[in-house]
């Protein structure tokens, strides 16, 4: 459950974050305001598209860790498809803003939005000793 808690909740901040820090030297460069609902929209976004396929990949982290692999394959495999579902999707939604045109310049960068939060989710739910005692 812990391992759901982690992608679910968290993943969707740390790929909002991800894409903040991406667009973060464009919008210096410009005269470029922000205010809170701006921010909130954005968040609640990131967590409308992001539930879904942090769920699978909380699913396939939970497989890779029942498996007898090291820990960083685990790490690696979940950012790999994190990376291939955060493209697919933002190749699905160019359409809808002006074309692949429009996302020509990101489309790979974007990529990090699911790599990184599923990366650094399945290095957070991973398997840690527990240090009770057996009664």
């Amino acid at each position: 459950m812990r391992r759901v808690s982690y992608f679910v909740l968290l993943g969707p901040l740390l790929s909002w974050l991800t894409l903040a820090a991406i667009l973060l030297p464009e919008a210096i460069g410009k005269s470029f305001s922000l205010d809170a609902s701006t921010v909130v929209v954005s968040v609640l976004a990131s967590y409308v598209v992001c539930v879904g396929p942090m769920l699978v990949l909380a699913g396939l982290d939970e497989l890779l860790a029942r498996r007898p692999l090291h820990r960083i394959v685990r790490i690696v495999a979940c950012a790999t498809a994190g990376y291939g579902i955060a493209l697919a999707i933002t190749l699905y939604w160019a359409p809808a803003f002006g074309g692949r045109r429009g996302f020509a310049e990101y489309t790979l960068w974007f990529g990090l939005l699911g790599a990184v939060s599923a990366a650094v989710c399945s290095l957070l739910s991973g398997d840690k000793k527990s240090t009770a005692t057996p009664p």
